[in-house]
């Protein structure tokens, strides 16, 4: 991951602005660590009556609820669509659903930024 953007989602983890939730990016009150990296990155998040949630661009008509569209990968540097990283067998959304705060979520972005 490009140290620019994992500096910026960390501080937006971090900076109490966002509320957490798990399962979705999204759900018009909270966002998971992986939708606070959507929203730094300037994607809007629009209800899908399609998908009965809240969802961002995925490319070309594709929304995307859960993952990380391929643009945000791109722009951003990641190797994943979910955050996993090298050394751990659960990836940032997976730790996000499974409790781990932003605080620590945080943590763990600033030490392995580099092989995410």
């Amino acid at each position: 991951m490009k140290k620019v953007w994992a500096t910026k989602w960390v501080k937006a983890l971090r900076s109490g602005e966002y509320k957490q939730t798990k399962g979705v990016l999204y759900n018009g009150k909270g966002y998971c660590c992986l939708g606070v990296l959507c929203k730094i990155t300037g994607e809007e998040f629009t209800y899908s009556k399609e998908k009965n949630r809240y969802c961002v661009r995925g490319g070309g008509s594709n929304l995307e609820s859960v993952l990380l569209p391929l643009h945000v990968i791109n722009k951003v540097g990641m190797k994943s669509c979910s955050g996993l990283w090298l050394r751990h067998e659960d990836s940032l959304s997976e730790l996000n659903d499974q409790g781990k705060s932003f605080e620590q979520i945080a943590d763990i972005i600033e030490e392995n930024y580099k092989e995410l």
